[in-house]
């Protein structure tokens, strides 16, 4: 897929490097399609913004973030900053956000690999946990990363 055609304003892309420094750090395999994505755009805007998410209404996803060490948003401090406090699932990567605060979760835990979950701040539960299973203020918005991107609109 052409990633690059979907943003409005890419950043370079990632190294073989990064990427794998990211995996390594999450300790979990990267999907096929979100590597293809930062091989060619290591985050940034795209054209087409608006998502929907069912129980919460559209919302609009700000930037993807970048895996790319120095580039903001960043995913690894995202996910450093969320996971020290228990907020996001263990094996998930903060890959976007919304005006709101609201995150947008690629899920790398084995059942749901490559999906891509809407993260309701809102709805946060104070006790956390570490799998998709312990939050109830996620949701399910796409399979894939591909299909996210495919699923945006204007």
């Amino acid at each position: 897929m052409d990633y690059r055609s979907r943003m409005m304003m890419a950043n370079p892309p990632a190294s073989e490097a990064d990427i794998d420094a990211l995996s390594a750090h999450v300790g979990a395999a990267l999907p096929e399609d979100y590597k293809a994505f930062l091989r060619q755009a290591s985050g940034g805007r795209v054209r087409d913004d608006k998502v929907s998410v069912p129980k919460s209404g559209d919302t609009v996803l700000n930037d993807l973030a970048s895996a790319t060490p120095g580039t903001e948003p960043n995913i690894l401090e995202d996910y450093e900053m969320l996971r020290d406090m228990d907020r996001i699932p263990a094996a998930s990567l903060p890959i976007g956000d919304d005006p709101a605060g609201n995150a947008f979760l690629l899920s790398l835990e084995p059942d749901s690999h490559g999906a891509i979950f809407f993260w309701d701040h809102e709805r946060e539960a104070p006790d956390g946990g570490s799998r998709f299973a312990d939050f109830s203020n996620v949701e399910k918005i796409a399979g894939s990363f591909s299909d996210f991107i495919n699923a945006l609109r204007a």
